[in-house]
Order: C-alpha cells, then structure tokens, then sequence
C-alpha cells in the first residue's frame, strides 16, 4: 500500500511540473521554410494549421525577417496572436540559393539543439523561392501544404527514388566527413509541387545536384531498397520504352589494390518486374527478357559511371568510399585518401534479373 502511495505521489509531483499546452493557447508549426533576402536577411516562413472542423485543411502563414534563424523566430513570435509551438514541426524547407550562400550547420544550429524538435524531421532544398512553394494551394488534395511536403518526400522515400534521409542522418554525414550528405530538392510547377532532384553538399554547402533521371541509380549505390522505377530505351527494331519497378536493389563495393593504389569494384544487383513495355514485345521468349536485362544492367552502369566521375571531379563522396577504403587499408589517413580519390579506379558491374513480366502473358 505504502509502495502504491509512493507511486501516485511522485506521478503527481511529475504532472504537476509539466507544462501542458492547449491547441487553442499556441500556433503549432507544421513547416518551417527559409529564403535569404538581397540584404542577406534570412526570411522564416511558418505554415500553421487551422484546428476548426469547418476550416479543415485552411493554415496561417507567419513570416519574419532577421540575421539569424533564432531572431526569426523570435520576431515571428512577435506577429503572432500565441506563442509558435515548433514540437510539431514535419519539415524544415531550405531555398536552394540560402543553401549554397550559408553553411547548413550554421542554419540548423539553433534548431537542432532545440528539444522540441525532432530528429527525424525531413530537411528539404527548395528550387526557387521556399515563399512560393510554400503559398501553393494544393488542388489534389485537403491537406495544408506542410503535410503535403511531409508526405510527398515519405512515399517517394518508401516506395520512389529518393534515398533516406533526415535532420540527424543529414547533420551526421554533414559533420563526420562534411562531403556526402544530400537531400531532396523540392519544385512548384503551376500548381503542383514535386521533387526534382537530390542536392549534394560539401562543407554545409550545396555543390552538386542529382537529376531525376539519375536517382534510382543513386539511391542504389547508397542503400539497399525494395522499390524504385527505372525506365530507359531498348533499341531493337526502333526506341522502345522500358518501365522496370526495382523489387530488389543495392551496390556492393569491393576494394583492392591496383599498382599499390585502392582501387574499388561497384556491383550492382537489381531483381525487378517488367512494369511496361510500349512496343508490345513476346514477353514469354527467355532471350527477349535477357536483351532487356543486358540493356538495363548497361544503362545502370552508364549512369553509375558518369555519376562517380563528376563525384570525383568535384571531389565530393557522397558514396562514402573514404569509410569504405579507410577500412580496407588502416595504413591510409584521411589526407591520403583525398589525394587519390580524384583518379582512384572505380569500376562498375551490374547484374539484373526480371524476376516478373506481369500476368496478362
């Protein structure tokens, strides 16, 4: 008895130091956008949802502008009717031009040490204006635009070609090796938002994109995954069009030493089904689905082989093979590893199986 006295007494001191937080005392951010200004200004942009049945969907916006992310939340608070709640908040959208002016470690700073907010957060790159992204009234859907973003980048990361990543896993690579972390770069075209590409980052600044073209065979070379589209052209009689959705992708990486220098084969595995093809080929024939294979497992290597060179050109990893390398050989420091990498022989395999064709044949 005396044992359960002692329990509801401790939960009540614990409760009574809590502060609870009623919807209608706060404005809960949902999205948080940032621009920078002529002046070098940084300009916040808070999309907050309407909690009122009959305004389901309707959001404010709150903007303020300043030097310093923690001013602009501190002059937004200055608009605001209730305090800006940020435990809420889905999505952090960065404009691409703030990206490649400022550090992100600097911008996510005062954020990240926040604890209210979450580390899995997404963090997003707009292309453009964040203020134009974020004012779009989404036609296919009730949502407020935050959740929108929020569950855009999700599904294209659970089932599209966008690789995984979030505030802790994108300030983790940023911090350790300061060359392979990269995010989703967000476009409005008319009314519709999409994402157009990966943004690569050295040093906490933008330096590189990736075109949607080239994001299945991206995402393959940095992690396993179970779904994907891939399509690419068959030349047979004329230029056929190929859908393959990816069941089963990853890279693996071999490293070993050519003339006392690493040098790293990358084999890349696709199990897949023939989603569509235009020109209505006998899919039943074995020796057609092989030219479909030995025609994707070319085009994969095509791009993995022009994607690694332009990593290395501009001296970036957004593959992480200094990890990868340094493990193999424990002699190579972080400096020996920069001066190799530029010419470093990466050769690419690839090995794809259609495992299905559909069932009308």
């Amino acid at each position: 008895m005396k044992k359960i006295l002692f329990s509801f007494m401790i939960v009540s001191i614990l409760c009574s130091c809590a502060q609870p937080r009623v919807l209608d005392d706060i404005n809960m951010s949902q999205t948080i956008g940032f621009d920078i200004e002529k002046n070098n200004n940084i300009e916040g942009i808070y999309i907050i949802p309407v909690f009122e049945l009959q305004k389901q969907g309707e959001y404010l916006v709150l903007k303020a502008k300043a030097d310093t992310v923690s001013d602009v939340h501190a002059k937004a608070n200055l608009k605001s009717a209730k305090p800006i709640a940020l435990g809420q908040t889905r999505v952090l959208l960065f404009s691409e031009k703030l990206a490649k002016t400022k550090s992100m470690k600097n911008l996510t700073d005062n954020l990240y040490r926040d604890p209210v907010i979450s580390t899995r957060v997404l963090l997003a790159i707009g292309e453009g204006q964040v203020t134009d992204i974020l004012d779009t009234k989404i036609s296919q859907t009730n949502l407020n635009v935050g959740i929108f973003l929020n569950e855009l980048i999700i599904q294209n990361m659970k089932i599209g070609n966008v690789p995984t990543t979030n505030f802790h896993l994108f300030l983790n690579a940023a911090l350790e090796d300061e060359s392979h972390a990269f995010l989703p770069i967000i476009k409005k075209t008319g009314n519709d938002i999409k994402v157009s590409g990966l943004a690569l980052f050295h040093r906490n600044k933008i330096v590189d994109k990736v075109a949607t073209k080239y994001m299945f065979t991206f995402k393959t070379l940095v992690e396993e995954h179970k779904r994907g589209h891939f399509q690419f052209n068959l030349k047979d009689n004329g230029t056929s069009q190929v859908a393959i959705e990816g069941i089963k992708g990853k890279a693996t990486y071999d490293i070993s030493k050519a003339n006392d220098l690493p040098a790293i084969t990358v084999n890349i595995k696709i199990k897949g089904r023939l989603k569509e093809y235009m020109d209505g080929g006998n899919l039943t024939r074995e020796e057609f689905i092989a030219k479909i294979e030995k025609s994707m497992e070319k085009k994969l290597i095509k791009q993995a082989n022009y994607l690694i060179n332009d990593f290395q050109k501009k001296n970036i990893d957004p593959l992480q093979l200094k990890q990868k390398v340094l493990a193999f050989n424990k002699a190579m420091s972080d400096e020996d590893f920069k001066q190799v990498y530029p010419t470093m022989n990466i050769t690419v395999k690839a090995d794809v199986k259609i495992i299905q064709t559909g069932i009308s044949q």
